[in-house]
């Protein structure tokens, strides 16, 4: 079965990570043996987000750009803009932060107790 959903990224329904950072889930698998959720996410200027990953996840930036750090290798900047992909592994812990804004198109491999992104904050270090 194929499912579509028309300009997705501007009529989702978004949900605040904290003040300046927004994610809007689109669609969550049935299969509770591989669940995945894909989302957008959006981050204006402002407070860096503190993010734990709940399972292994695939970022493709849209536009503008965002700044990625590993806890583990706080010395250490990702500068990701559109187009650019990032992996990062379950229970990796991050810090983000955006010189301007970003955009970008997020598929997450979760754990069933996870699949339910309705409150994406609760897996967000706020």
């Amino acid at each position: 079965m194929i499912t579509i959903t028309q300009d997705a990224a501007n009529t989702a329904t978004y949900q605040n990570l904290s003040t300046n950072s927004l994610a809007a889930t689109i669609f969550t698998s049935k299969d509770v043996n591989h669940p995945m959720v894909a989302a957008f996410f959006r981050m204006q200027q402002g407070e860096t987000l503190r993010w734990t990953y709940p399972g292994n996840e695939f970022c493709l930036i849209l536009e503008g750009e965002l700044h990625m750090r590993d806890t583990e290798n706080p010395d250490q900047i990702h500068r990701l803009k559109a187009g650019d992909v990032a992996r990062a592994d379950k229970g990796t812990v991050a810090t983000f932060s955006t010189p301007s804004h970003a955009k970008g198109f997020v598929v997450s491999q979760l754990s069933a107790e996870n699949l339910d992104m309705g409150s994406l904050s609760q897996v967000a270090d706020l």
